[in-house]
This record gives structure tokens, C-alpha cells and sequence, in this order.
């Protein structure tokens, strides 16, 4: 009778522990379930960042091949209100960064559609750059700009801004000296 006692309490002892034992492994696979969408969100933004600072990147690189190109031709003394239609170095002082109802944009800022890789249905919107005139370089054979470059990813919230001093000079070189 003893025995039979023991036996009981002991298969009821196996149940409980069985259970908790359930009970842990269970609240663990749910752990890590949630903690695995958590990381899918996480490399999302980051592969959306990622994707503005390219573009961004890119508008930049433009707006240097369009100095380069046409600083001579672009205007130097252009006000720069409002969205510009078309490249323009502005005598404007330092760009200001706003929150409108499509998400920040570069006060006075050039919208441009050309810049290399952009597609209007990956971006959420075009990348925008602004050209600033510093004045000329010290040994008065070039002039100094700054670019500031806005790039967008998929969605609003990834949003990236890079800036870049930018040189170009005038150098005459006599190839067959006296």
C-alpha cells in the first residue's frame, strides 16, 4: 500500500515538472519569435538608410559633375527662393533643413530627377541638392563651393543629408616652355 502511495505522488510529481518544464520552452520559442520580427524591422531601416545615403551620395556626385561642367554658365548671383527649376548656384546663407507635409526638404533646394539611379517609383522622392557659392580660393585661381545633397529611401523616414566643399580651379600650363 505504501508502495502504491509513492508511486502516485511520484507520477504526479513527473506531471508538474513536465508541464513547467512546457511551460518554459513554450515562453522561450515565443521570445524568440517576437525577437526575430524585431530584427527583420531593424535590417529593413538600415537597408533603407542605406539606400538614401547612396542617393544622396549620387545627387552630390552630380551636383560636382554639374560645377565642372557648367560652372561657368550657371548664375552666381541667384537668389535661390523657393524650389529651383533648374541647377543655380545660390548667394544665399547656410541651408536649413524643414519639416513640411512630404517629410524634410532642403530650404531653396534643386530638385533633380537626373541624378544617376534615380527611378521615381523606388525613391520615395527625387534627391535634392543645393550649390553655394563660398567665394574665390585663397590664391585666386578657383572658386570654392559647398553642395549640400538630400536623399530619400523607400519611405519618409529614411532620410539622409551629406555636404561636401568643392573645389575647382583655373591653372594654365605652358607645355614647351622658352
Amino acid at each position: 500500500m505504501v508502495d502504491d502511495v509513492r508511486q502516485r505522488s511520484e507520477r504526479g510529481f513527473i506531471l508538474v515538472v513536465s508541464l513547467v518544464i512546457l511551460l518554459v520552452l513554450t515562453l522561450l520559442g515565443v521570445t524568440m519569435f517576437r525577437g526575430s520580427g524585431l530584427n527583420e524591422k531593424i535590417a529593413g531601416n538600415m537597408k533603407e538608410k542605406g539606400r538614401a545615403l547612396q542617393m544622396a551620395q549620387s545627387a552630390l556626385h552630380h551636383a560636382e559633375y554639374l560645377l565642372l561642367t557648367n560652372g561657368a554658365q550657371m548664375a552666381t548671383s541667384v537668389s535661390c527662393s523657393g524650389v529651383m527649376t533648374a541647377p543655380a548656384i545660390c548667394q544665399a546663407p547656410a541651408v536649413t533643413i524643414q519639416d513640411s507635409a512630404t517629410g524634410p526638404s532642403l530650404s531653396n533646394g534643386y530638385v533633380d530627377t537626373n541624378a544617376p539611379g534615380y527611378s521615381s517609383s523606388a525613391y520615395y522622392a527625387a534627391p535634392e541638392f543645393y550649390i553655394r557659392y563660398l567665394g574665390p580660393t585663397a590664391s585666386g585661381n578657383g572658386m570654392i563651393y559647398d553642395i549640400t545633397a538630400l536623399g530619400y529611401g523607400g519611405n519618409p523616414s529614411a532620410v539622409a543629408v551629406v555636404e561636401n566643399t568643392y573645389q575647382i580651379t583655373s591653372k594654365v600650363i605652358v607645355l614647351n616652355p622658352p
